[in-house]
C-alpha cells in the first residue's frame, strides 16, 4: 500500500516538474510565446522609437490588464521578413514581472511583434493599431491629471508646411465657436487607431493644453492633439 502511495507522489512531482520545466523553456525559447498573467505583472514601462511622446511607466491595474489583454490577444505569424529591413517607428513595452523578471516587447512598423534575441512576428496591421488606441487613452489621462484642459471639436481650415507637418489649424467647437490651434511642434496622436499622423480638413480632435502656459489669448498652444475621428 505504501509502495503506491509512494509511486502516486512520485508521478505527481514528475507532472509538476514537467510543467515547471516547460514554463521555464517558455520564457528563454527563440519562439515568441506572449502568455502573460495579470497577477503576476508588477508594472508596464512604454517609450516609442520617435519623440511621439514622454516615456510611461504604467503601474494602475485598469491600464496594465488593458495592454496585458491586448498583448495576449494578438495572432502571431511566423514570417522570414527582418524588421530591420523596414523603415518606421514603434512601441518599446517593458513588463516588469512581481519575481523581479522583466521580459522586453517591441511593436514595430504596425507589422511586426518580436522580443529581445528572439524571432519576429509578423501581425495584421488592425491588431497592431489598436495599441495606439490604448496608449492614446492612457496619455490623455495622465495629462487630465497634470490639469489639461480639452477643447473637442472639427478641423474646418487647416495650414501645413510643404513637408506635410502641420502649422495651425481652427477647429468649430460646441456653440460654434471657432478657436485657432497651433500644431507646430505638437504631437498629434490617432486615438482611432487608424495610423494618421495629420490633422485634416473634417477630422474631428480633441486639443489638450495647459492654461498656465498660453501665452497668446487668440491662439491655443496645445501639449498634445488626439484625432478622435478621421475625415479619410
Amino acid at each position: 500500500m505504501n509502495k503506491k502511495y509512494l509511486a502516486a507522489a512520485l508521478g505527481c512531482l514528475i507532472i509538476i516538474g514537467f510543467f515547471i520545466s516547460q514554463s521555464i523553456v517558455d520564457r528563454h525559447n527563440k519562439n515568441l510565446i506572449i502568455n502573460l498573467h495579470r497577477d503576476e505583472v508588477q508594472r508596464i514601462h512604454i517609450s516609442y522609437t520617435l519623440p511621439l511622446f514622454d516615456e510611461l511607466d504604467i503601474s494602475d491595474t485598469k491600464n496594465t490588464n488593458a495592454i496585458i489583454d491586448y498583448l495576449n490577444s494578438i495572432n502571431l505569424k511566423s514570417t522570414h521578413k527582418n524588421p530591420d529591413d523596414y523603415a518606421g517607428g514603434g512601441y518599446m513595452i517593458s513588463v516588469y514581472f512581481k519575481d523581479g523578471t522583466e521580459r522586453t516587447l517591441h511593436l514595430y512598423g504596425n507589422m511586426f511583434l518580436f522580443e529581445t534575441n528572439r524571432f519576429a512576428y509578423e501581425i495584421s496591421y488592425g491588431e497592431a493599431i489598436k495599441f495606439d488606441t490604448i496608449i492614446a487613452g492612457i496619455l490623455e489621462e495622465k495629462l487630465g491629471n497634470k490639469g489639461a484642459s480639452t477643447i473637442t471639436g472639427t478641423v474646418t481650415s487647416a495650414v501645413a508646411e510643404q513637408s506635410g507637418a502641420g502649422v495651425s489649424c481652427i477647429i468649430r467647437a460646441e456653440g460654434n465657436v471657432k478657436h485657432n490651434i497651433d500644431l507646430k511642434g505638437v504631437k498629434i496622436m490617432d486615438a482611432t487607431g487608424a495610423g494618421n499622423m495629420l490633422v485634416q480638413i473634417d477630422d474631428d480632435i480633441k486639443v489638450l493644453y495647459l492654461e498656465d502656459v498660453q501665452t497668446d489669448k487668440d491662439i491655443i498652444h496645445p501639449v498634445m492633439v488626439f484625432i478622435e475621428r478621421a475625415s479619410r
